[in-house]
């Protein structure tokens, strides 16, 4: 074989191992891209899950203390009502 034949067979070579080593650094970079967003992701799963049953919470809680108001108006209103019957108390007295 003469070195001038050899010349093009390891320049290809060369070429060769120089797209493979780029190839497996991009697709090793892609898939660690990959890995840390599917990282990111279960990260904001997690504070979407719990930001959601914190507000569910509250909702709950909101509703509860609605329900009270609600019940608690509702007995003063009937006490003003028995008493006006009764007589103990009238708008013009009030003053």
């Amino acid at each position: 074989m003469r070195a001038f034949d050899w010349a093009p067979e390891t320049d290809s070579e060369l070429v060769a191992n120089s797209v493979v080593t780029l190839l497996q650094r991009v697709a090793g970079t892609s898939v660690q891209d990959i890995d840390g967003l599917i990282s990111e992701l279960q990260i904001l799963r997690e504070t979407l899950q719990e930001q959601g049953a914190r507000v569910e919470r509250k909702l709950a809680e909101y509703a509860h203390l609605s329900q009270s108001a609600m019940q608690s108006t509702k007995i003063i209103a009937e006490s003003l009502a028995q008493w006006r019957q009764v007589g103990d108390w009238s708008p013009h007295t009030a003053h």
